[in-house]
């Protein structure tokens, strides 16, 4: 741990920099003030207990979610994440259940303060974030940790001796483990977790984060097939794919995981000489139009809607894949590709229970666009296995529930 603290000291200077950049790129100024600890977010007088609940980025915000529609009717609820692109998801869609605050950078002063401000009962950390002076300060102020919806990359698996280290740290102190999967059971403890403290639930993304008949499907003047959350180099190869395939009139639309790449996407669509169109420069979608992407925020699960069918990005590049349940939850076919390290048991089930198609390349990608476009019949069974599957996992929510019931009963959880 001296080493890790050591080294955290020497990098300071470094943090502070880009955390800055990263503010006044944003104009985003409470990610340097609550990020370096300097000042906090305000604190609204408790309904009840204070649960901490710690979501990193987007994703997690989407997976606490229905968790926190659910502690907030009784509990004050501080949800503190790491990126401004999760403040923003969390302004638009949480803004009344909780308080928002930037999790600080993990000196230990810096943690110490937070919880000594909030004073939270326990704190919930979705899937995985193991920082160890944050669950030493947590031990220290005998403040119970809790992860959800554990889960354990291949990549943690595989780190370093030194990281793994850390992670045992960590993991010593931890009150409980409740993972999605027994893979990721099994995960956490050969990094130190003790078998009696590490219970499989299920995964919580199963559980409906938006009710479907509630959003506004997009709308345009033709039907069109959604690449979602693309990363990298994915929209070319996207891109290439669709221009091999009996596309009809269908369009193509593109909404990027990170809408600041735009000029990056836009360069690399470039050598096809395609018409595009960009919602974030007001464009507007001609019978022409080749291509529309979709570089803004808060905006994927209408265009999910709308969709003939998904091709989920960061599964055709190896980032470990995105999301596949929101889709199926909207009801639509899903295709992604190969890389779903992240999301292996729900790949699996999805394609075992044919409610999902997984290709391992560009040409099987462009054969499965004409296949769902020219045998709709094909993509409606798809479709409803989709719908079937999710119906089937909505129990997932309230054994967490009960399961947190058990472990801090002196909280009103359900």
């Amino acid at each position: 741990m001296n080493i890790y603290k050591i080294l955290l000291g020497a990098l300071s200077i470094p943090i502070v920099f880009y955390i800055a950049l990263q503010s006044f790129r944003n104009k985003d100024y409470p990610f340097f003030l609550q990020r370096l600890a300097i000042r906090f977010t305000r604190i609204k007088e408790p309904k009840n207990k204070s649960i901490w609940i710690h979501a990193a980025s987007v994703g997690e915000v989407n997976a606490a979610t229905p968790l926190i529609h659910k502690l907030a009717v009784h509990n004050n609820i501080i949800l503190t994440t790491n990126t401004p692109s999760s403040a923003i998801r969390v302004a638009n869609t949480l803004s009344e259940q909780v308080i928002h605050c930037y999790c600080p950078i993990d000196w230990q002063w810096a943690v110490r303060k937070f919880i000594s401000k909030f004073k939270p009962h326990c704190l919930l950390i979705i899937e995985t974030e193991l920082w160890p002076n944050l669950f030493t300060v947590a031990s220290a102020l005998k403040l119970p940790v809790t992860i959800i919806n554990g889960r354990i990359s291949t990549r943690t698996l595989h780190a370093s001796a030194w990281m793994k280290k850390r992670y045992w740290d960590c993991l010593q102190t931890c009150h409980f483990v409740l993972t999605r999967s027994k893979e990721d059971s099994q995960r956490f403890i050969a990094l130190g977790a003790s078998a009696s403290k590490v219970k499989t639930v299920g995964n919580i993304k199963f559980y409906p984060q938006h009710n479907v008949n509630d959003l506004t499907a997009f709308k345009t003047h033709q039907p069109y097939v959604l690449a979602a959350s693309t990363r990298d180099d994915e929209e070319a190869l996207i891109v290439a794919a669709w221009i091999q395939s009996e596309h009809g009139e269908q369009l193509l639309i593109i909404v990027p995981r990170h809408p600041k790449r735009i000029e990056d996407i836009i360069n690399q669509l470039k050598p096809y000489n395609l018409k595009i169109a960009i919602r974030s420069r007001n464009d507007t979608i001609t019978v022409e139009t080749d291509v529309y992407i979709a570089d803004t925020f808060g905006e994927l699960m209408t265009f999910i809607k709308g969709a003939t069918f998904v091709i989920m990005g960061g599964s055709f590049v190896d980032k470990g894949g995105q999301n596949i349940l929101e889709v199926a939850h909207a009801g639509k076919t899903v295709v992604f590709g190969p890389f779903m390290d992240n999301f292996k048991e729900e790949a699996l089930l999805f394609v075992e229970q044919q409610a999902g198609i997984q290709v391992g390349n560009n040409k099987l990608l462009s054969e499965t666009i004409n296949k769902l476009l020219n045998q709709p019949e094909i993509n409606q069974q798809y479709q409803n296995n989709a719908s079937q599957l999710m119906a089937q996992q909505q129990t997932v929510l309230d054994t967490y529930l009960l399961e947190l019931q058990q472990l801090y009963p002196d909280i009103n959880w359900i």
